[in-house]
This record gives C-alpha cells, sequence and structure tokens, in this order.
C-alpha cells in the first residue's frame, strides 16, 4: 500500500496513519521548502520513515499541484490531505475522486489534545457526460488551451483555435460549432473568455489539468 500525504507544519498527521497503516511506500507532498516549520516536520518524518519520499509543489498553485500530483496516485494508494494548504489538500482529493483508473481512498486526521483519529471521506464526483479522452471539439479545444504546458498559459482566439484544430487534427470545425463547444466548457468554469476590442479570446483555468493534460 502506498501513502500519500500533503505535509504542513505537522509531522504528526502524517506519521500517525503511516503508524497505523504502516504502507510499503510513502510519497510527502510539501512547500515551500524555505518555512522553517515544515523543514522541521520533514525532518522528523524522514527520521521516523527513513524510505519516505518527498516532492515539492508550489502551495498555492493547483496546476503545479496536479502536475506533481497525479503521477504518484496508484490503484493501492490512500490519499492523506491533512496537512498543508487547502489548494494542496484540495488538489490532492479531487485527483482521487476523479482517477481515471478508478477512485482511491481519502482520509483526513483530526486532532483533540494528543489524540487523533483517521476519517475516511467519503468524497465522490459523479462520471461527467463529455469524454475528454476522444478528439472532440470540446477535448481539442482544451489540448490547445493546455499545449503551452507553462503556469502562464497562452490565450487563443476562436478562429486561431480552429485553425489549430484543422492544421494539427484535420478538423474543419464551423464557427458554430466551435461556440457551442465553447459555451460548455464555460459552464462547467474549464475555461475562461476575455475580450479585446471585437476578438474574444480564451484560455484554460487550472481546473482542466484535471480532465486533459497538456501535450
Amino acid at each position: 500500500m502506498k501513502l500519500v500525504s500533503t505535509l504542513g507544519w505537522s509531522a504528526e498527521v502524517v506519521l500517525y496513519p503511516a503508524r497505523l497503516l504502516k504502507p510499503d511506500e510513502m510519497v510527502v507532498f510539501y512547500g515551500p521548502k524555505d518555512d522553517p516549520a515544515i523543514y522541521e516536520a520533514k525532518l522528523k518524518i524522514a527520521e521516523c520513515i527513513p524510505s519516505a519520499r518527498f516532492v515539492e509543489v508550489q502551495p498555492f498553485s493547483m496546476s503545479d499541484c496536479i502536475k506533481k500530483m497525479r503521477g504518484h496516485l496508484s490503484d493501492d494508494a490512500v490519499a492523506n490531505i491533512t496537512g498543508g494548504t487547502k489548494i494542496m489538500s484540495f488538489t490532492l482529493a479531487l485527483l482521487a475522486a476523479y482517477r481515471e483508473e478508478g477512485e482511491i481512498p481519502v482520509i483526513y486526521i483530526s486532532t483533540q489534545g494528543d489524540d487523533m483519529k483517521v476519517h475516511r471521506i467519503p468524497l465522490r464526483i459523479g462520471n461527467m457526460k463529455i469524454d475528454f479522452k476522444k478528439n472532440t471539439t470540446i477535448s481539442m479545444i482544451l489540448k490547445i488551451l493546455l499545449s503551452s504546458g507553462s503556469e502562464e498559459m497562452k490565450e487563443w482566439s476562436g478562429p486561431e483555435i480552429r485553425e489549430i484544430m484543422r492544421k494539427k487534427y484535420g478538423k474543419n470545425i464551423s464557427e458554430s460549432t466551435f461556440n457551442s463547444a465553447k459555451e460548455k466548457l464555460k459552464k462547467l468554469n474549464l475555461i475562461m473568455e476575455k475580450k479585446r476590442g471585437r476578438t474574444l479570446y480564451y484560455a484554460p483555468y487550472s481546473s482542466a489539468l484535471f480532465f486533459v493534460g497538456g501535450e
């Protein structure tokens, strides 16, 4: 079993479930690295569990957390979302619940004085009606918007996106088809729309990375 945890100032909320579950592998996400309290918590965990692996994330960047956490989730994993920033915990919880291969357990450690308890969070996300794996207009728009792979993703206009679709995917998409797809993405809160002069530009929200990875 693999235990993946978010770490804040308390090493105990990571160590306590590790003592109970006795994982074969442990991965701890932490940030920022220059915080003295987090450094001390890391040191304590490393002393107690030398095999623990630490992965630094940008604690207030959902996109960075998604990119660095996703690859560590496996069928045998348990996600401990107790420590770290809310962005870190929220991202790990959603990745665990919306995992393509099937959700994995999400736990939270409550503390009262010296007493600790492990709680299983019944987090479940219903399947969306959109298949992001296929080259539908919706998935192609997201893939194009996420293609930069950088923190500051480029904005594209509708005509630019349609031209990339034609060149990259061999799809000639009409303006009405494009508009229908982008309206669905807006309702799902996956893309933003900005107007400059008479032209509309589109960019992804970080949440889009949950459904379509950058290319």
